[in-house]
């Protein structure tokens, strides 16, 4: 009995989280108008988010390439993972500013655009590696390049941690 109750658990809450994912996308999607500190808030968080997200898909087939599990094209996904993260630019861009959210905003935009140059630099570092005839030397400084760019990101990610923070202790009093 006790199984089959702990099934049944698991599988609302696998169900719950799936569908609760899916709710937040729309929502952010259909109403970007950022009418609250705390929609807003979270519009910049998704936004955040769903890049990242677009990010780690891409760093995960590339890594399929190198291991020989998928034969895709880099470039090409590339490109629809830096339309996907302009998507997001764009949403964050055309959001009407909260009140007190310039910073935090300035700082969302500075990390999505650090995100477009991560999957640049690793789709030129993927090809690269997926090739085995590259020369070590263009390699390594390939690889140095990225790390420095993946290095930047993770400031620019502290630094929205940082104006999110600030701008959550932010409060106006409306006479």
């Amino acid at each position: 009995m006790k199984k089959y109750l702990f099934i049944a658990v698991a599988m609302l809450g696998s169900v719950t989280i799936v569908n609760a994912q899916t709710v937040t996308k729309r929502v952010v999607e259909k109403t970007n108008k950022g009418d609250s500190k705390t929609h807003y808030n979270y519009l910049l968080l998704d936004a955040v988010n769903y890049s990242d997200a677009a990010y780690s898909r891409y760093e995960k087939l590339v890594q399929d390439v190198w291991d020989k599990k998928s034969n895709a094209n880099l470039t090409k996904n590339r490109i629809e993972t830096l339309e996907e993260i302009d998507k997001y630019l764009t949403t964050v861009k055309e959001t009407p500013i909260y009140k007190g959210g310039e910073s935090y905003q300035l700082a969302v935009l500075a990390y999505l655009s650090a995100v477009k140059d991560k999957v640049i630099a690793l789709e030129h570092l993927g090809t690269l590696g997926d090739d085995a005839n590259t020369d070590a030397i263009v390699y390594n400084k390939a690889s140095a390049k990225f790390t420095d760019i993946s290095n930047e990101a993770i400031d620019l990610r502290n630094n929205v941690r940082d104006k999110k923070s600030e701008y959550e202790k932010t409060f106006y009093i409306q006479k």
